[in-house]
């Protein structure tokens, strides 16, 4: 190709084209920091000890004796993160100051609890056992193959989910079905942490090997129908809403191929649950169902009465709420103060625990942070929609989606504000976010400007002629 010259000139004018090549970025050196490295062989452990509740299986299994497991790999990965410079790299994030924000509120909202050493100590277990979490994976987890492995990490805790829920979970009078230990052992708990975890054992059967898809595929349909026996309202519609977003984002042959296995999967399970079960799902259409089953009736009348209260609570303590952890205190002491039997229970709805606890200040940075991290996440999954480098990237941010919406959904309906789950996921969204942007500066480098005629001369504007 013959280039455009000025006349005398030995300097070619040519533009720079940039050619669609991969580029050599420098690596980050923290990648390859031995402490952060060893901090995220740590974090690993750490995910599938959450996720897959084993130090609480140890726990139960060794006769209530605590192995400490769990502190001590917390210790080590939170150590590891802040010597690594985790909290930069965490905290330059927007999600992660919206967390920060809500972190001081409750800080805030218990100097004016109405029980403050209880809200302190809250607090202090929220501080060092999940918003640690934050820190640790937005920190420690630094390329795509180590958010992959963060991913198969969880879908591993999945399979132990479906294992415990299998061997350990048992039925009651209504045929629901509980599991005797742990944090997840209240049936609708159970459902919502399934909704969570489910997701990323869909990501494992979409990109492993043929034997782990098969093992993928029967903890997919025995989780869902594990979900299914809890007899979880709630968690029923969660599922639904994720479902239709599955629905609304499938195209063409997707779309058929899961219009007719969903209804088929149905009718295997409508065939396989319990009339028991059954019954209570027909609560939420069918009003002789509802009348026919009195607990689903009292359960009902009972959500309804502590989402009003919650409500009255917020309204009267709109700054700073009754006080972190306080909601069932307060409404004991208010119900038996007016001569009524109290329910000491929680408002068992996480975004109305957290106002009537905390305040609206309290809400308001608590919805940020769930809607900058799925707004984050969304926007990594459109960044490598059309990058066949990052499509298994691609995929696990739309299985986060799915997380995030099945989880968020069900915790309308449980108390479970100041848990791990969301901080995981905005932390796992941050290092995604960061992992994919540092690919896709290598794939696609930033184009150069033009060269100039001359690094000794100047450019000069066109001549015209007059």
């Amino acid at each position: 190709m013959v280039s455009r010259t000025l006349p005398g000139s030995p300097f070619s004018r040519t533009v720079n084209v940039q050619q669609p090549q991969v580029s050599i970025q420098p690596r980050d050196p923290a990648e390859a920091n031995l402490i952060r490295r060893f901090g995220f062989r740590c974090t690993l452990f750490l995910v599938f000890l959450r996720f897959g509740y084993v130090h609480e299986l140890l726990w139960y299994e060794l006769g209530n004796t605590d192995t400490y497991i769990l502190f001590i790999t917390n210790t080590l990965a939170i150590g590891a993160a802040l010597a690594s410079g985790s909290l930069r790299r965490t905290f330059t994030a927007n999600p992660a100051r919206w967390w920060l924000a809500f972190l001081f509120w409750l800080l805030f909202a218990t100097a004016f609890s109405s029980w403050r050493s209880e809200s302190s100590s809250l607090w202090l277990s929220y501080l060092r056992n999940d918003f640690a979490l934050l820190i640790i994976i937005s920190g420690l987890v630094m390329t795509v193959k180590e958010c992959l492995q963060v991913a198969y990490a969880v879908a591993l805790g999945g399979l132990m989910n479906v294992l415990v829920g299998r061997l350990l979970f048992h039925s009651v009078e209504n045929g629901r079905l509980f599991i005797d230990f742990g944090s997840i052992a209240n049936s609708n708990d159970f459902a919502a942490h399934l909704l969570l975890v489910l997701p990323f054992v869909l990501f494992a059967v979409l990109t492993k090997s043929k034997p782990v898809k098969a093992v993928g595929i029967l903890v997919l349909l025995a989780g869902a129908y594990l979900g299914a026996t809890t007899a979880s309202r709630g968690g029923l519609i969660s599922a639904l809403a994720v479902t239709a977003f599955i629905l609304y984002r499938a195209r063409g042959v997707v779309r058929g191929a899961i219009l007719i296995a969903l209804p088929i999967i149905a009718l295997i399970f409508l065939t396989l649950l319990p009339d028991a079960i059954k019954n209570r799902y027909a609560t939420l259409y069918d009003d002789d169902a509802a009348q026919a089953d009195r607990g689903a009736i009292e359960s009902l009348e009972s959500r309804r009465y502590l989402l009003q209260t919650s409500l009255q609570f917020t309204l009267k303590n709109p700054l700073f709420g009754v006080g972190p952890g306080e909601f069932a205190n307060s409404e004991g002491r208010d119900a038996v103060a007016q001569g009524l039997h109290g329910h000491w229970q929680v408002s068992h709805s996480s975004y109305t625990q957290v106002s009537s606890e905390t305040g609206i200040p309290g809400l308001i940075f608590f919805l940020g942070a769930i809607f900058s991290t799925f707004w984050l996440v969304s926007s990594v999954e459109k960044r490598c929609r059309n990058v066949p480098q990052l499509r298994t990237t691609g995929l696990l941010a739309y299985c986060m989606m799915l997380s995030m919406i099945g989880f968020c959904m069900a915790i309308a309906f449980l108390s479970l504000a100041y848990t791990y789950h969301l901080l995981f996921l905005t932390g796992f969204a941050i290092a995604l976010n960061r992992a994919v942007q540092k690919e896709l500066t290598r794939i696609k480098p930033p184009t150069q400007p033009a060269r100039p005629l001359s690094p000794a001369l100047p450019q000069f504007p066109a001549y015209h002629r007059v």
